[in-house]
Formats: structure tokens, sequence, C-alpha cells
């Protein structure tokens, strides 16, 4: 996470001081585990889908069972557990709702405590004692939430325990749910939960206290990604060896940009450790993103960047082709913070707008244009190659963007996951011609069709993709079930309006007399089908000039 995340937005290798001082750029080991510490507060788990309606779907068991207290030997140890909405919260209740655990079902109630306070804080910051339970013990509640009314807008809700519930022969304060109510509907809020103490392991974490589900009902589906926990202590480790910790460091920014603050703040609280380094890495005085940033969009539209290793601005990186250029295009994104604005001025601009006809005397001088007195022609890319061949036939459908991702391949569950790339049934069905960016990706299984056409590993990071031609590519653009399909949904192309029409589709210009010719008399020796297949196959369509 930290290599992706400095690589992408500053442009630096800080992962190389992992083990020593970075051996080329002024960054110290310190540096990279104080960096590292930032994101010692995530964790890889599974955690709950929200539907856009807000209503739970699938039934099934809860994936979380709540949050749990510290287990402690004695019941006089006081625990608390807050939940702090980011915005103010309008309800006409409170509930509470007590942890029945997944796997220990016959237990409701599971770590009530026998004595405790809640307290909320209202929008003017006044706080308020909702239910006072310490002077004497209180009925465990069973699987029955405890619900309080509210009469005003309220920000924090904090209980606190002063009695835990005894276990076995220990003691805990756990609950499955806490939410505010507005006439029997979930306020729908975001919210961060702290507390005393937290196990965070297994079913159980402070982010299932407010994640919509009472650990006994209906869930919604699960996904796959990070979670926030508290953040785990990041020592300096002597060559990188994690059996030879140093002391420990906090979060902060590279020592060599100077000028920069990094904020310091609660670093208990998982989210202030990312949010003092995002405010690091956008600062208008940290030029870092700007420069790198600025570069990344310049290649989008040349194919290649001012600076040719966008992910490395460092000593081993190379150096801008045209630093004074890079450094406008930095200052004017710094000044404007507006992507739209950099991208119009590069295609307004006359380097842009340029011919990519060659010229000797500027080629003998300047072979690889790196000083751009042309406009260098650009191979398209694997999926701009699908997606141009569906837009030319009027295949490609204008589907709304939150409509599941689509697949490439066929599936087979058999003991463990199957994913036949072979099976070319998923190309050619309609409801799958959608642009490629929706499609599904397994990250261990690329697809062919993409990898003849140089589409990167997407199991790697990989700044600047390769470009290659090969026999492969034209074989996979003439006799692929997905171009032979294609080639039959095209609109016929055996007469002369036809033909036009198929040059305005693919080139955007219409063809010249000879070429109108040329393309009538094959269409005429080999059909409408192989027309398209050639036109297809064309450096013209293939290559952006």
């Amino acid at each position: 996470i930290l290599t992706s995340t400095m690589q992408t937005f500053t442009g630096l290798s800080v992962q190389c001081a992992r083990c020593h001082d970075h051996k080329f750029d002024p960054i110290p080991q310190r540096d990279y585990y104080a960096l590292q510490s930032v994101f010692a507060g995530l964790e890889r788990t599974s955690r709950p889908l929200p539907t856009t309606s807000g209503v739970k779907a699938n039934a099934g068991p809860s994936p979380m069972n709540g949050w749990h207290s510290a287990i402690e030997v004695s019941p006089d140890v006081q625990h608390w557990v807050q939940v702090t909405y980011e915005v103010p919260v309008t309800g006409s209740e409170l509930r509470i709702t007590p942890a029945r655990p997944t796997d220990f079902q016959d237990t409701p109630g599971f770590g009530f405590p026998q004595r405790f306070r809640i307290d909320v804080t209202h929008a003017d910051g006044s706080v308020v004692c909702a239910l006072d339970a310490t002077g004497q013990d209180y009925d465990n509640p069973g699987a029955k939430p405890v619900v309080m009314r509210l009469s005003k807008p309220i920000t924090a809700i904090k209980m606190t325990a002063t009695k835990l519930w005894k276990r076995t022969s220990d003691f805990v304060f756990a609950l499955a749910e806490v939410e505010v109510m507005d006439q029997g509907q979930r306020c729908e809020t975001k919210a961060a939960v702290t507390s005393s103490s937290s196990i965070e392991q297994g079913r159980w974490g402070r982010a299932a206290l407010v994640d919509g589900f009472d650990s006994r009902g209906t869930v919604v589906p699960t996904v796959y990604g990070v979670v926030s926990v508290m953040p785990r202590p990041v020592h300096l480790l002597a060559r990188g060896e994690v059996t030879s910790p140093l002391e420990a460091v906090q979060p902060k920014g590279l020592s060599c940009i100077q000028g920069v603050t990094f904020h310091t703040a609660d670093w208990n609280i998982e989210g202030n450790r990312r949010l003092a380094l995002a405010k690091w890495i956008t600062s208008p005085d940290n030029p870092l993103l700007w420069r790198t940033l600025a570069n990344r969009i310049w290649i989008t539209h040349f194919g290649q960047g001012l600076v040719e290793t966008p992910n490395d601005f460092g000593w081993n990186g190379a150096r801008p082709a045209i630093p004074e250029l890079l450094d406008f295009l930095a200052a004017e994104l710094r000044r404007t913070r507006s992507m739209k604005h950099i991208h119009r001025l590069i295609v307004s601009s006359m380097m842009y707008q340029q011919a990519s006809i060659s010229n000797p005397i500027n080629e003998a001088k300047d072979k690889s244009n790196r000083f751009y007195w042309r406009f260098s022609p650009r191979r398209l890319h694997a999926e701009e190659i699908r997606d141009a061949i569906l837009a030319s036939t009027n295949s490609l459908r204008d589907t709304a963007i939150d409509q599941p991702s689509f697949d490439l391949f066929g599936f087979r569950d058999d003991h463990s996951p199957e994913y036949r790339v072979d099976d070319v049934a998923p190309w050619v069905t309609a409801t799958n011609y959608r642009r490629s960016i929706y499609r599904f990706m397994v990250r261990s299984v690329p697809i062919p069709f993409f990898e003849v056409f140089d589409a990167p590993d997407p199991s790697v990071s990989v700044p600047v993709r390769t470009t290659s031609i090969t026999p492969l590519q034209a074989l996979t653009l003439s006799n692929h079930p997905f171009m032979r399909q294609m080639a039959v949904d095209a609109p016929p192309a055996d007469n002369p309006s036809g033909i036009v029409a198929m040059y305005l589709a693919t080139l955007g210009r219409k063809p010249s007399r000879e070429e109108q010719h040329l393309t009538q008399k094959y269409a005429f020796d080999y059909g409408s089908r192989d027309t398209w297949l050639a036109m297809w196959n064309s450096n013209a369509f293939l290559t952006l000039r």
C-alpha cells in the first residue's frame, strides 16, 4: 500500500529504504517506517457491501458479531465505547442492541454490562445522560434492544460499563449494534467508533458496531477489502528484520521535503493518519504531487511522459525532456486544482495539434521525438481496440454505470474456482457489449485477446504499457470469434454509401477516390465481412495520428 501510494502520487521509490537508507535519493530508513505507520491501522477482511437502497438484502448469517472489549479478570474494570457521527444525526430514538454471537446463538445478551451509563452529545456540544444504570445491577436484556427517546440532533453516543458481564471465569463488555432510528428506519450516516479497548479479531471489531447488522439477522453481501482497526505500533527495523525492532516511530512525511507540515493529530484514530498523509501530499508547498500528476496526464495524450519514468522522479529516474514545460503544467495544476484545465491546455495547444508527418532534419536531431516536433503515432491499447470495434458497428451498449460488471470468460466452481478463458460465448453475448472498463478482472487469469495487444499483467503495477506489433495480433483480429461476429453484425460495406459509412465509423473521415475504388473492388471479391476485418487490421484504425 505504501509503495503504491508514494509511487502514484509522489513519484518516489520510498520502498528502497525499507532495509537501509535509500542508496540514491535522500530518504532515510526512518522516513520509510514513519510513512508505513500511516497504514498501521488497516487490515484486509470481509466487509458489508452497501446496497443503493440501504435495505438489507440476502438472508443469511451475520458476517460480524459486533464490538468486544478486552477480557478482564475482575468485573470492576471500567470500559467504554463511543460512536461519533460525521455530521449531526436526527432521529426519534437511540437503539443499543445486545450481542448474540453467530457462533453462540444460545447466548443472547452476550457481554451486556451489569452496570453502565449512556451519554449522548448534542449538536450544540452539550452532553446529556440518556440512561444511568450505575447504581444497581441492570437486568440483562437478552436479545431485546435497549431503546431511548431522542429529541435533538446528536453527534456522539458513549456507553461506559462500570461492572462487566461474567463470561465463564472472566469478564467482558460487548455490543452488537448502536444505531439511531427515525420512524422505524435506521438513519444512514457515516460514523467512527473509538473505545478503551477492542479485541479486533475473528467476528469482532469496532467497525461492526455501526455496520447495520445486529449479529443475528438478515445481511447484505460482503466484499473483501480493508477495514480500520486500532493502529499497531510500528518500529524501525534493523536491516528490515521484523525480529530486530528498534525504537517506535510516529507518522510523518519525508524529511527531504522542506517547508511542508505534516499535521499531528490523535494517532489512535486510524483515519487521522491517512488524512494527515493526504494533506501532506496535496499541500500547495509540496511539489511532488503536481509534477507527478501533470506528467501522468501528459502520458494519456502523448503515449510517453515528459519524464519517461512516471513512478520514479528520483535520481535513478529519467530527467524531464522539457523541464520548463513540466514546471508550467505542475504550477497550473496547483493553481487551479483542475485536471480538466490541464487536459484542455494540452489538447488546445499547437504541440498536440501537430501532424505526425516526419521530417528528415528533425529526425536526425531527435529521432525519439522527445522534444515533440511532431505528434508521435500511438498504438491503441488492448481495451481501446475492443471498444472501438464495438463502437464502429453501433454495437456498444449505452448502459448505466451502476450496472454489475460483466465476464469475458467462462466460470465453473469445481472444488476450486475455474476461469475458462477459452470460452468465447461471453465475447459474443450482446449484453456484454459494454466498454471494457466495466469487465470483471481476475488478477491471476489474463485474457488472451488483451494479452496479445500488450495488456499488462493485472497482478502487478505497470506505470507505462509496452507496445509491440506481432503476427499474432493480425491473426487475432482476423480469426477471433468476437471479430467474426462483429464482422457479421456490421452494416453492409459492399456498396458506395456503405463504404463511406465504414470509413467514417472506423477512421473518422471519408475515403479518397482511390480508396473508394480499391475498397469497392475488395468488397466485390471477398464480401462485406472480410472488408470490415481488413479495415480493423489496418494501421490507420489501430493507430492514433
